[in-house]
């Protein structure tokens, strides 16, 4: 169990220079992070979980607003399954998620 909050730790911190280093147009360092983050999630998290949803959104939305499209749509399309899958269709989560495909 000490393990897993070393593990949960780990991508907290990952996950907020991230998004820091998105805020600040780091690209190539937060997207480094992000696929750290993801990696963490994945060995720890359930298929369906919701926060691995949050973490695969922060990246898809990241390329797009590089507009790297052809890689932001698969994650945001992941993302919005994963949110239907969790939520019933008129939750925020999945509106989110319906919003970031337009």
């Amino acid at each position: 169990m000490f393990e897993f909050w070393l593990w949960w730790a780990e991508w907290c911190d990952r996950t907020s220079k991230a998004l820091i280093y998105r805020a600040q147009k780091r690209y190539n360092e937060a997207e480094a992070l992000f696929l750290q983050a993801l990696k963490l999630k994945q060995y720890l998290l359930p298929e369906n979980h919701p926060l691995l949803a949050d973490t695969i959104y922060a990246l898809g939305y990241m390329y797009k607003v590089q507009e790297r499209y052809n890689e932001a749509e698969p994650l945001c399309l992941k993302a919005l399954e994963i949110d239907k899958h969790l939520w019933v269709n008129n939750h925020p989560s999945v509106a989110e998620s319906l919003n970031n495909l337009a």
